[in-house]
């Protein structure tokens, strides 16, 4: 999992004073943040305590949620792996793939403009690890229906698919027909 830092830079620091990380005001910190195009924003806050342990306050902001953690009178290692841990644990939560068995969903994808867009939905579903086959039942206009072979079920698809951006639930029609409808948005 990559970690960038902020380069607090003379536009870092004229965004965001240290008290703003202090008091969680995430009026500032999120517009800042935007410059680094991150999903997950993690904010700590460490001070130092007696014997060279540490106290951390973290929080995670992913999808316009907050998760926060404190650890108190921890060696520097143990609260750094702490943290990772933690957020590990809540990526895995939300985006992993339970491995409950292979089925088949039907999926209607609409957006689909030409021969690209065509190849680009199929190169972009078998790359995705959850996916085991793609097969194409039929094209109909500028859309596709589709049999995906996959240990996901409908619910975690439309969450992994929303977070990727490639394919979004169709808001007007989402369950036509029992296949899950969805628009191409080719990046």
């Amino acid at each position: 999992m990559p970690l960038q830092l902020p380069m607090m830079d003379l536009q870092d620091q004229l965004e965001v004073e240290p008290g703003a990380v202090w008091g969680r005001l995430s009026r500032s910190l999120v517009p800042a943040s935007e410059r680094y195009g991150a999903e997950i924003i993690l904010i700590g806050r460490l001070q130092p305590g007696a014997g060279g342990l540490w106290s951390g306050s973290w929080e995670f902001w992913t999808d316009g949620e907050v998760s926060e953690l404190d650890e108190r009178n921890l060696a520097e290692d143990a609260l750094g792996v702490a943290v990772i841990d933690r957020l590990a644990d809540d990526l895995v939560e939300r985006y992993a793939v339970q491995d409950r068995g292979v089925q088949e969903l039907r999926l209607g994808v609409s957006g689909v403009q030409g021969a690209a867009d065509y190849a680009g939905v199929l190169r972009y579903l078998a790359t995705l690890e959850f996916v085991d086959d793609v097969r194409v039942a039929r094209v109909q206009g500028n859309r596709l229906e589709l049999g995906l072979v996959t240990t996901a079920d409908s619910e975690r698809l439309l969450t992994l698919f929303e977070a990727d951006g490639q394919l979004l639930a169709d808001e007007l029609d989402p369950q036509a027909g029992g296949a899950i409808e969805l628009v191409w948005r080719q990046r």
